[in-house]
């Protein structure tokens, strides 16, 4: 966009002008931010708050500005985060390649200004930075610039910053001076200077280290070097010098030292193709040096070499250390690991070990030593060698007590080639075979063209290929990884001639796959996937079919944590004698609240502002008698609209909040005759009678209770009379329809100092009576899920067999008739330390039901559902730590964002909230409203499909120990973008059916029998929708004489007038294809490519523009002529 502005054009009603232009103009001064500062911003629209943020690093710099359709800009395009790049060295906006002011559209594409030039805005790209694109690269080629996270909330922007140090910024010389790189910073400081290097990445080679100059770093984990394939650093005659705190990568080799004394400490020396350190007729200290995936030798140690050894690992190389000739070096303290051969020429020092360092991710670059390692506090115990935090020396580079370096990028390594540093500067590592906690190739020669690529900017990368290999290997953590594949064929020019198969995690990805078919000779192919690694490694293998496989080039990015703890943050921690907790929708904002039952002080009520950020407000609400709780149940007794919350207290009478519609609540347990004067476990709402009113059951450390609720406002205990009032050591209470007849059943689970209770089912015989049967014993908590999505309830339990704590996870599959296996074993669930609650749900949103596990012995937190009866433990991948005090659990979209959140509570310690940053899924939401069944929808059941995903999902009035779920239904879609079938079974008996539910990624409400008539089952064909355009179909269309017809679709919320038009390039009216008022609902328009006049138009881009009272949408559409 050359012009400097973005939606002019348009509309008579000028845009508000761009943010560098007003502060040209003296009327906006930003907000600036320098080298090394990073952080959360947010920003208020410049159209109304005249905010705008500047990022500067080296000569040119970023320009934030948030513009939303507000104000003069009313018809902008669209709306969200635009990003200008600007370089006042230039006065021109005549080069493309490099203007004065340059708009970054988030799209990717120079449309003249569209609703995807923004960030997010419609293409949905939320990050800007190195590796993305558009990218934030400077015209000088780096980028130092990265803003995440860009997201709208109201009419701000918020999103994190950072402004690294580039190469020379900082680089001082005896703390003064700023020199432009490392190479004149170390020439200035001979002899005997300090060149400090700040954070950052570095690209310089063949640095030479003279008399008495010492090259500090930050850290080894921040300040790096990349030798782009050569040498990186040499000395030669000199009788001091010191190297520490950095990082060496990708040259050929690290160090290099003839003749000369030098201390070498606290540096990463990795990815070398030839040495790590070689050493010739020198005396050398090194200490506490990481050396690692180096093609030679991590040390050699020529003729004469008398270097002291000490604190170092040596690992994955083809030779740890190395003596030669007369060369006498002294080991002490090393971990000298898993290279091919560890010593050549010499014996193991007395004191090394040969043990596994436990990085915590060395494939990425992560040499941090994990909490477990061997080598903390395993060095030289010599307190000349302390570590900084004043304990014994840990071996390795950077010893455990430093504070984590920001997390790694991506890793990429050029098949069959040398390392290599492509356009957007982006590094490639060399090829190299893999080893064990490496990685690289299985097999295959090294092959290359000196042919042009075509349809890359990086044709060097597609020139060398890896051939008849048959597996590439990474060993990685835990985790989902980003795998993009890169391939060309430079040998064959016809198609069928080479052909081969690439799974990946034993999954099938590319089948039959023959590059010269889908792209011809020598161009470039590149195939990208999600991948989940669950045993450690990242296992991509290639089958031939016909000639050998071949891949040019690879790159894994992983994808971060699931989970971070925000609960501090969120003000949502409330330490406590925690409990149980109960997620509800009390104010009836669309936003869970939480209820936390405490029970040795006032449990506590967080209301959800929309923000996941909380507010205390069990005072305001009159819940300050809600003291000695054991748990707390939300549902709407009074079928008003409004949730209420009856609370189990094991000490005092029962409470019932009768929700007053103000922001309060009353209790009125005692006229409602729920008091319960028992001691209380846990609490369950069911209309077990589907009379259209909730029932309440009361599990006792004794005789239970079952309020049958007679629908004035007052219950009458009919537990003994239902078959359900046994004398029970009750834990939890469970409601669901375990056997599929339509009415809910009840699960009781128990346990007593005999540890021999059975737990209880209670199968509904449609009367308000009960058969009861055993299920296990000894239950603490349990939840009801279809995880294996065949339509029916199954239950994860866990129990305790013994006052120690020993005990059992049951997985009971549901074998459709309200029989029951227990298949923990098979589907890798079973534990002998079992924890306390469990909470299902959906956490990366793929259309399987995932589980996750607290309580004070439990050590796995999140099971990952693979979908194929089996789970595995996500645990450390998933970002959700091990977690002592924890007491219950529970999971609900908290954030409104569409995925599973996790809130956890810890007895006497503060509660995690857990925020879910699941990406990439589609998803629904949807929230039921009775009218003939319970407000709430309790019992009600939903059955969706998918494409060959089919689900269902119960609304449950209780669940986990003591503790109670979000009454909305969080549905994972996987990949698909339309629901193909939606059925509701009420708990009432009506039965609704709807087909073709587009639109995914929002919520759903749906509203008993409002669209049906008398009869009790219905089919619609979608069900209400927001404000909606989409994309026409097909696009492009052909234009001409001939020309072909494309459709547009739109739905209406509510009816009202409408115009749908068609404009050019220009803003002008091309035609018009609705004018007038529409009812709600989807519509249909027909454009046959001609104006007005009927007059074909001409091939370009045009846009369609939907105006109705209160929205405006805007997309783009291509027309295209016809060859004759």
């Amino acid at each position: 966009m050359s012009t400097g502005n973005y939606g002019s054009g348009f509309h008579e009603r000028p845009h508000h002008l761009c943010a560098w232009a007003k502060i040209t103009l003296g009327w906006l001064v930003p907000q600036t931010f320098y080298e090394g500062t990073a952080g959360p911003a947010v920003l208020p629209p410049v159209a109304t708050a005249r905010g705008a943020a500047k990022l500067i690093s080296m000569a040119s710099y970023f320009l934030l500005e948030n513009r939303q359709q507000l104000d003069y800009d009313l018809n902008l395009p669209g709306d969200g985060l635009l990003i200008w790049h600007v370089d006042e060295r230039y006065g021109s906006q005549s080069i493309d390649s490099h203007r004065l002011v340059d708009l970054e559209e988030a799209d990717r594409t120079e449309t003249g200004g569209d609703g995807g030039d923004p960030f997010p805005g419609t293409s949905q790209n939320s990050t800007f930075g190195a590796a993305t694109l558009p990218a934030s690269t400077d015209y000088d080629g780096h980028s130092y610039v990265n803003v995440s996270n860009i997201r709208v909330q109201g009419q701000d922007i918020y999103c994190e910053l950072s402004v690294n140090l580039g190469p020379g910024a900082g680089i001082t010389l005896n703390q003064k001076g700023n020199f432009p790189t490392i190479f004149t910073a170390m020439e200035a400081a001979f002899p005997h200077g300090e060149v400090y290097l700040p954070r950052g990445l570095y690209y310089e080679s063949d640095l030479r280290l003279k008399e008495g100059v010492r090259v500090r770093g930050e850290q080894a984990a921040a300040t790096i070097i990349d030798g782009q394939g050569r040498r990186l650093i040499e000395m030669r005659n000199i009788s001091s010098g010191e190297i520490r705190d950095l990082s060496m990568v990708n040259g050929s080799t690290g160090i290099f030292v003839l003749r000369s004394q030098v201390d070498i400490s606290y540096t990463v020396i990795a990815g070398m193709s030839v040495d790590g350190i070689v050493a010739f007729e020198t005396a050398a200290h090194l200490r506490n040096n990481t050396i690692i995936n180096v093609a030679a030798a991590g040390l050699s140690c020529l003729a004469g070499a008398t270097a002291q050894v000490r604190n170092n690992i040596f690992a994955h190389n083809t030779t740890g250390i190395a003596k030669l000739e007369s060369a006498q070096p002294e080991l002490f303290y090393n971990d000298v690991w898993n290279n091919a051969i560890n010593y050549q020429g010499l014996a193991a020092g007395g004191s090394d070990l040969s043990r596994d360092p436990l990085f915590i991710n060395p494939f990425f670059g992560d040499f941090r030593l994990r909490a477990e390692s061997p080598c903390i506090n395993a060095g030289d115990p010599d307190s000349a060698f302390t570590d900084p935090d004043g304990t014994r020396s840990d071996i390795g580079a950077l010893p455990f007590a430093f504070t984590p370096p920001p997390a790694p990028g991506e890793f990429r390594v050029n098949c069959g080639g040398e390392t290599y540093r492509a356009p957007d500067s982006s590094v490639w590592l060399h090829d190299q075979p893999y080893l064990p906690g490496g990685a690289g190739f299985v097999g295959g020669v090294a092959d290359s063209t000196n042919d042009p690529i075509a349809h890359t900017e990086m044709a060097e990368l597609y020139q060398t290929v890896r051939r008849g290999l048959s597996a590439y290997r990474l060993d990685v953590p835990n985790g989902r990884y980003r795998v993009r594949l890169h391939f060309a064929e430079i040998e064959f020019e016809a198609p069928h001639q080479r052909r081969f198969d690439v799974a990946i995690e034993n999954q099938l990805f590319l089948q039959d796959l023959d590059i010269y078919a889908l792209v011809g000779h020598d161009f470039a192919l590149v195939e990208e996937t999600l991948a989940p690694v669950e045993d450690g490694q990242l296992n991509i293998s290639f089958t031939p079919r016909r000639e050998e496989p071949v891949l040019a080039g690879l790159e894994v990015q992983p994808i971060n944590p699931l989970f971070i703890d925000i609960a501090a943050f969120a003000k949502a921690a409330d330490p406590g004698a925690g409990v149980g907790a109960a997620l509800g929708d009390y104010d009836g904002d669309g936003s869970l609240d939480i209820f936390v039952a405490n029970a040795q002080k006032t449990s506590t009520l967080l209301q959800n502002n929309g923000l996941a950020t909380f507010i205390n407000q069990t005072q305001a609400a009159g819940l300050q008698a809600a003291e000695s709780a054991e748990a707390g149940v939300w549902g709407d007794y009074d079928n008003d609209g409004r949730l209420d919350l009856y609370v189990v207290r094991s000490e005092k009478p029962g409470l019932l909040y009768h929700n007053l519609g103000t922001g309060r609540f009353a209790d009125g347990a005692a006229t409602a005759g729920v008091t319960n004067e028992r001691a209380g476990r846990s609490a369950v709402w069911s209309d077990f009678d589907r009379d259209g009113h909730l029932d309440l059951f009361v599990a006792n450390a004794g005789v239970s209770r079952l309020y049958r609720n007679i629908g004035n406002g007052s219950f009458e205990d009919l537990a003994p009379a239902a078959g359900v009032g046994d004398p029970l050591s009750s834990t939890g209470a469970l409601g669901g329809d375990f056997n599929h007849d339509g009415f809910p059943d009840l699960l009781v689970t128990q346990l007593d100092h005999t540890f021999s209770s059975p737990n209880m089912l209670y199968l509904n015989n449609q009367d308000f009576t009960f058969t009861a049967a055993t299920l296990g014993q000894n239950g603490l908590g349990a939840t009801a899920g279809d995880y294996d999505n065949d339509g029916d309830l199954d239950i994860f339990m866990i129990s305790m067999l013994n006052p120690l704590g020993a005990g059992e996870h049951l997985l009971l599959r549901n074998e459709g008739n309200g029989h029951f296996t227990d298949v923990a074993d098979s589907a890798g669930l079973r534990a002998e330390l079992p924890g306390q609650s469990a909470a299902w749900g959906d956490f990366d949103n793929d259309g399987w039901l995932d589980l996750h596990l607290a309580g004070p012995s439990q050590s796995r937190q999140i099971m990952r559902n693979l979908g194929n009866g089996k789970f595995s433990d996500f645990s450390q991948a998933a970002g959700v730590p091990a977690l002592p005090f924890a007491r219950a659990n529970v999971s609900g979209d908290l954030d409104h964002d569409g995925d599973a959140e996790i809130y956890v509570v810890n007895q006497n310690q503060p509660n995690g909230l857990y925020q879910n940053l699941c990406r990439g899924n589609n998803w629904l939401v949807i929230k039921l409203e009775g009218r003939r069944s319970n407000r709430a929808a309790i019992g009600s059941r939903v059955r969706l499909r998918a494409g060959e995903l089919a689900l269902w999902r119960e609304v449950l009035g209780g669940s986990g120990f003591r503790s109670q779920e979000s009454l909305a239904l969080e549905v994972g879609l996987g990949n698909h973008e339309q629901v193909d079938t939606l059925a509701v079974f009420w708990a009432s008996g009506l039965v609704e059916s709807f087909t073709a539910v587009r639109g995914v990624n929002r919520y759903l409400t749906i509203v008993e029998g409002v669209t049906v008539q008398a009869d009790t089952h219905t089919d619609h064909t979608a069900l209400p929708a927001r404000f909606s355009l989409s994309q026409n179909f097909p696009n492009p269309i052909w234009g001409g004489p001939h020309a072909g017809a494309t459709t547009i679709q739109y739905t209406l919320a509510r009816p009202g007038r409408v115009e749908l038009k068609i404009f050019n390039l220009l803003g002008q009216e091309v035609r018009v294809l609705a004018h007038g008022l529409q009812s709600a609902g989807r519509h249909t328009a027909s454009w046959d490519g001609r104006d007005a006049a009927g007059i074909p138009v001409n091939s370009g881009i045009y846009f369609y523009q939907l105006d109705t009272d209160q929205s405006r949408s805007r997309k783009k559409m291509l027309v295209l002529m016809r060859s004759q």
